[in-house]
């Protein structure tokens, strides 16, 4: 995510971040600590402790689980309903076993994809 918010500065591009408890050490603590590393001011942060947001997401990404380790990209301005999210432009992952779904991360392709979603007016 660092080289993508670094590679595109266009003040249109939002960026959430949502920390889940993947493993069962994972702590609000944890998620505090790994979001300082993000200094970008377009980066939001949330913890989301009852999945609350991770399991619906799971089922819109067609995964057997619920979402974690994805990255996400939406036209400005898509609405999504309360329990269900709309699906996403482009996807990717780092996850087993979801490849049939999405690509695995790769950050050169998730730039290219992000930048083809930014208005060039908001450059």
């Amino acid at each position: 995510m660092q080289s993508v918010l670094r590679a595109v500065p266009s003040n249109s591009l939002r960026t959430y971040i949502i920390w889940v408890p993947a493993l069962t050490a994972d702590t609000r603590q944890d998620a505090v600590e790994a979001s300082a590393e993000f200094t970008d001011a377009r980066v939001n942060y949330f913890w989301d402790p009852e999945m609350t947001v991770a399991n619906p997401f799971g089922k819109t990404l067609g995964l057997t689980r619920f979402a974690w380790d994805v990255y996400l990209l939406y036209d400005q301005g898509e609405k999504w309903k309360k329990d269900s999210p709309s699906k996403p432009n482009f996807w990717m992952h780092q996850l087993g076993g979801a490849d049939e779904l999405a690509s695995t991360l790769d950050s050169v392709v998730l730039r290219w994809q992000t930048e083809t979603l930014i208005p060039k007016r908001g450059l």
